[in-house]
C-alpha cells in the first residue's frame, strides 16, 4: 500500500496500491471493499465536491490520463472521458463544484477547465516552450483562480468565464529584496 486516506464522509478507507495499481475503497460500516483500476497518483490525482458527493480521480489508461467521476454513495461510476494533456498533474473541483480544474506536469504550461461530463469549458496556456505551472489554488469564496508559473507570474482568472483579469510579476531584484521585512 502506497496510500491511505478518508472519503470526506469518515465511512469509507481509501487506499492506493503500490505502483498504483489500484484503488481500494474500505467502508467502515459494512466491510465491504471496491475497486477502481489505474488509479494515476498515490498522492494526488483525486478530489472530492464540497458536499462530498463525487469523486474526481484521475486514471491512466493505455500511456494515456482520464478523469473518472464516481458517485461516493455507492461509488458508482458516473462519467469517464480522456483528458485532452500531455501529463496531468493535479486537479481540483471548482469551489461551487459545477467543475474540474485539471493541470499539466510543471514541464508543460498549461490548465484546462472541464465540466462533469468532459465538455471543455476554458484552456489556458500563456506561453509555450519553458517551464509552466508551479502551483494552483482558487479564493476561500471560490470567485477566482491563482495559477503561478515558473516565469514568476501568478495569473488571476474569474470562476464565471475563466478568463485572465489580472497578472501580478514576481520578479525581484536584489535592490527589491532590501525593502522586504523580516
Amino acid at each position: 500500500m502506497s496510500s491511505a486516506k478518508f472519503t470526506p464522509d469518515s465511512q469509507r478507507i481509501i487506499t492506493i496500491s503500490e505502483f498504483n495499481v489500484r484503488l481500494d475503497i474500505w467502508s467502515l460500516i459494512d466491510k465491504s471493499v471496491m475497486s477502481i483500476n489505474y488509479p494515476k497518483y498515490s498522492d494526488k490525482g483525486i478530489s472530492f465536491t464540497t458536499e462530498g458527493y463525487f469523486m474526481a480521480l484521475v486514471e491512466r489508461h493505455d500511456a494515456k490520463d482520464y478523469i473518472g467521476i464516481y458517485y461516493v454513495g455507492n461509488f458508482s461510476l458516473i462519467t469517464h472521458f480522456k483528458v485532452d494533456m500531455f501529463d496531468v498533474y493535479d486537479i481540483a473541483w471548482s469551489k461551487d463544484d459545477t467543475c474540474l480544474i485539471v493541470w499539466e506536469s510543471p514541464l508543460e504550461c498549461k490548465f484546462s477547465i472541464y465540466s462533469p461530463t468532459g465538455e471543455i469549458i476554458a484552456n489556458h496556456s500563456p506561453y509555450d516552450l519553458t517551464l509552466g505551472i508551479k502551483g494552483v489554488t482558487q479564493s476561500p469564496n471560490g470567485n477566482f483562480l491563482a495559477v503561478g508559473y515558473h516565469d514568476e507570474v501568478c495569473r488571476f482568472y474569474n470562476h464565471i468565464s475563466w478568463k485572465l483579469i489580472m497578472d501580478l510579476d514576481h520578479n525581484m531584484s536584489l535592490a527589491d529584496t532590501s525593502q522586504i521585512v523580516t
